[in-house]
């Protein structure tokens, strides 16, 4: 072997269940069934390996935190493995760990783990076999007995009543996007997008209306620079074109596509390279409003007609841009040919 590396006992074969890089470039590499279970190959080619002993016979993903937090989830009940390592992985007297159980708000124990996710706010998401479960302060992890919280969806419908979200689902696959939007793979069900606040269901992807190549989703992955959002699933990978990417920190490298749109363009034109929930306000050149909005994450788009639903003409229509607080500000303008 030209690495640590460990063979499983039963097979002699060796085994990754888990990848994540930090912010150091070192690469994270978890392996289930070995004495060993964590193995960190650093960014100059050498390699650590963790000292915890852990018997974990499906270890599962890993999760690095923004904050540091290194994250493994566990076979069965095992639950959660936490690590602090101080971003030091060749240091361990300083390492912290915890391992936890999974048990919801309601204490019942959650045993059967799949995905692991961090939104942007710091919130971690697992994907579960009881639908998805969030733990709202990773800091919390190291506390006496942290809880997750299983997400309810109002009804709606005068009961009073609520539903846990995806609650009879299970979750395989757990992603975020620009916009700090959840997108749910299940494992009969296609995938879900659940909103920013957690309150509603945007979407359910699947064989039926997508290009979804099964409803059993293992992965999922977003692309914050263009959008794009990958499925993996045991029938093949394919992406859709996504809503929303990554919110950029000025307005200097926004630019909108295609431009110019062309007679025979039937799509939405993009605004991309935006400000995290811009205002987006377009214009004729004669200062008339035709549609306004606001992005979806650093991305707006628009469809080409006005705010009254009527397909644009001919022109040069211009796209004013600004932050929430109204400090920053970008005008660019596309032409239109009809």
């Amino acid at each position: 072997l030209n690495s640590p590396l460990q063979k499983a006992q039963e097979n002699g074969k060796i085994y990754i269940t888990g990848l994540a890089s930090d912010r150091s470039g070192n690469l994270w590499i978890v392996q289930p069934g070995v004495s060993r279970v964590i193995k960190v190959l650093k960014s100059d080619g050498t390699w650590i390996v963790n000292p915890l002993t852990i018997n974990a016979p499906s270890a599962g993903d890993i999760l690095i935190s923004s904050n540091g937090l290194k994250m493994v989830l566990l076979s069965a009940s095992q639950g959660l493995l936490i690590l602090d390592d101080n971003n030091t992985p060749d240091l361990f007297a300083d390492d912290r760990y915890n391992n936890i159980a999974i048990r919801d708000n309601e204490d019942n124990l959650i045993r059967n783990l799949f995905s692991i996710a961090e939104d942007l706010t710091g919130n971690i998401w697992i994907g579960t076999d009881k639908g998805p479960v969030v733990f709202y302060n990773n800091e919390d992890l190291f506390g006496e007995d942290p809880r997750a919280f299983r997400i309810k969806i109002p009804r709606n419908d005068g009961s009073g009543l609520a539903d846990y979200l995806l609650g009879n689902e299970t979750v395989t696959a757990v992603a975020i996007d620009g916009a700090n939007r959840k997108w749910l793979g299940t494992k009969g069900s296609g995938a879900y997008l659940l909103s920013s606040d957690e309150t509603s269901v945007i979407n359910n992807y699947n064989l039926d209306n997508s290009p979804l190549y099964s409803n059993f989703i293992t992965s999922i992955a977003v692309d914050n620079i263009s959008g794009d959002v990958w499925f993996g699933t045991g029938e093949g990978v394919i992406s859709i074109r996504g809503e929303a990417t990554e919110g950029s920190v000025s307005y200097k490298n926004v630019y909108a596509f295609p431009n110019p749109v062309r007679d025979d363009y039937n799509g939405n034109v993009t605004i991309t390279g935006l400000m995290s929930d811009s205002r987006v306000i377009i214009t004729d050149i004669s200062g008339n409003l035709v549609f306004k909005t606001i992005s979806t994450g650093g991305q707006a788009s628009w469809d080409l007609t006005t705010y009254n639903g009527r397909r644009v003409t001919t022109g040069v229509y211009l796209i004013f841009c600004s932050n929430q607080e109204g400090s920053k500000a970008f005008v660019t303008k596309v032409l239109v040919i009809r």
